[in-house]
């Protein structure tokens, strides 16, 4: 699931070219479109079954280019307590968002 603002960036032409030339049609999909990222993610996690809130996984990042800074949900926290050069700061952060239900970023320098 994404957002119409993301979708709406979409190169369908360019899309169309790639897919017809690698002979591959049918993996050309556009995911659910929400008008907000507050939307999306409420539409993500009502997938989501059952579950209770320290075992839910969630990752923020900047992008898949830029994993240094990661907001992360307590259910990742025991995984990446041993990996070597992890830090973690402990801070309980609650997701933010802005008028529209887009989200606002905590990773560093994001969005």
């Amino acid at each position: 699931m994404t957002t119409r603002r993301l979708v709406d960036k979409i190169d369908f032409e360019a899309t169309a070219i790639n897919a017809l030339t690698s002979c591959g049609p049918e993996d050309v999909r556009v995911p659910l479109a929400f008008d907000s990222d507050r939307e999306a993610m409420a539409a993500v996690l009502m997938t989501l079954r059952p579950y209770t809130i320290d075992d839910l996984r969630l990752v923020h990042i900047k992008n898949t280019l830029e994993l240094t800074n990661l907001l992360v949900s307590k259910g990742c926290l025991l995984e990446l307590a041993d990996k070597p050069g992890v830090q973690i700061e402990a801070q309980d952060l609650q997701l933010e968002f802005d008028r529209s239900g887009n989200l606002l970023s905590w990773v560093e320098g994001t969005f």
